[in-house]
């Protein structure tokens, strides 16, 4: 996962906060994620005054929404994920979430989506036996021809080879 600064310990707070928010809830857990918050806060206001103007994500913009869109996609690659919907879900505008988010992640909102989906494809054609043609059709592709160019692009080998493969 890549942030947004180029920060190695804000980096390990702020990974260390998203470990701690994925475990299940409870008092002593709460208590350490505010404590960690408290501690990347900090860490933020004492660092260099360069911080600010290298792209860290101000106040108006929080690094949970950008989890939450990203949350979206992976739960559901394939949903419709329009620039608009995922930038009205993150509550702002569609040029500065495509800035923010490639800045967050290192690569645009439709390279995100279109690597969940793969992704997901490399799941069902290892666990199933569905046709590549349903497969392409339930993940969103508009073609078979466009998933297995996308899927060779993705992981080097056609979506046949790589269920040949998996499943031998």
């Amino acid at each position: 996962m890549r942030f947004a600064f180029s920060d190695p310990l804000g980096a390990a707070l702020a990974r260390q906060i998203l470990a701690e928010l994925y475990r299940p809830a409870s008092g002593a857990r709460d208590i350490y994620v505010s404590a960690m918050i408290d501690a990347l806060k900090a860490h933020m206001l004492r660092g260099p005054a360069t911080t600010a103007s290298s792209g860290f994500p101000t106040s108006a913009f929080s690094s949970y929404r950008i989890h939450h869109v990203m949350n979206a996609v992976a739960e559901r690659p394939e949903a419709e994920h329009s620039l608009e919907d995922m930038a009205a879900q993150a509550g702002i505008t569609p040029s500065h979430f495509c800035r923010v988010f490639k800045r967050a992640t290192g690569m645009s909102p439709h390279q995100y989506v279109l690597k969940a989906r793969l992704e997901r494809a490399q799941q069902m054609l290892s666990q199933s036996e569905t046709p590549m043609s349903q497969i392409a059709d339930m993940l969103g592709f508009t073609s078979q021809s466009h998933f297995n160019r996308a899927f060779r692009n993705f992981a080097g080998e056609t979506p046949s080879s790589f269920r040949k493969r998996r499943l031998d």
